[in-house]
């Protein structure tokens, strides 16, 4: 299964969680609000996505499953 990930811009305060937890994929923009570098990943990648979605405090990490 493939998932696609979003951040909601308006949500993210730039806590840096997330690209502490999936430095590979999650960065952070000169703006100071997390990107992510491939909106699309796999299932071997799914948990260290939804544990940094899980851990952002302003819920701005959405994981979406793929059909």
């Amino acid at each position: 299964m493939r998932y696609t990930i979003r951040i909601d811009q308006d949500r993210c305060r730039g806590e840096s969680i997330c690209t502490a937890i999936v430095p590979d994929n999650f960065v952070m923009s000169a703006s100071g609000k997390a990107e992510v570098n491939r909106n699309t990943i796999g299932e071997e990648e799914y948990a260290k996505h939804r544990e940094a979605s899980r851990l952002c405090p302003y819920y701005a990490i959405a994981l979406q499953a793929q059909e």
